[in-house]
């Protein structure tokens, strides 16, 4: 069995006065059933959410070749406050996303170049059907709570980022899931 993450990325700092009432925790997901099932087995809100951050920050700055040094596409902090509630952000600098879908976009290329009418009939039980759709967006991967049970695929969340201007998501807490 393996795992992955849902991280709630808001507008704006939801730890302002102390307040957690509207952080994600694992009651949210058994009220909406299009996750748990199609994509899930179980989730929990045991995790540690600086670590989950890291590994979401090290995720976009490795797909878009992002050196730390030149804060040219991405920016991120995490203060050093307690971890459950520290202030933590990601900055996506424009170009970001333009950045990121062109690899995703030549790899997409690539597989397309590489279906076949046998292929796509399903004579190869569908592997590189599943590898298609998988350079579209990767079902097992990281997941975006927008809020209010709505939950998308980091891709589809990134999708929705403006090309030509910054853009701040503040994150809130992390699910772990296990499919």
């Amino acid at each position: 069995m393996a795992h992955s993450r849902i991280f709630q990325l808001t507008d704006e700092y939801l730890f302002k006065g102390g307040n957690a009432d509207d952080i994600i925790n694992e009651t949210d997901f058994y009220e909406i059933g299009s996750f748990l099932g199609p994509v899930a087995d179980s989730v929990s809100d045991e995790c540690d959410r600086k670590e989950d951050f890291d590994d979401l920050v090290e995720f976009l700055a490795k797909a878009v070749g992002h050196d730390p040094k030149n804060n040219d596409l991405l920016a991120w902090h995490f203060s050093s406050e307690d971890s459950e509630t520290a202030e933590a952000y990601i900055t996506f600098k424009p170009g970001y996303r333009k950045e990121y879908f062109n690899k995703r976009y030549e790899l997409f290329q690539a597989f397309v170049a590489q279906t076949t009418p046998d292929v796509f009939m399903g004579d190869d039980n569908n592997f590189s059907l599943w590898l298609l759709k998988q350079a579209f967006g990767d079902m097992f991967g990281f997941y975006v709570w927008l809020g209010e049970g709505y939950v998308v695929m980091l891709d589809d969340f990134l999708r929705r980022l403006p090309n030509d201007q910054e853009a701040t998501y503040w994150l809130g807490g992390t699910v772990n899931y296990r499919y």
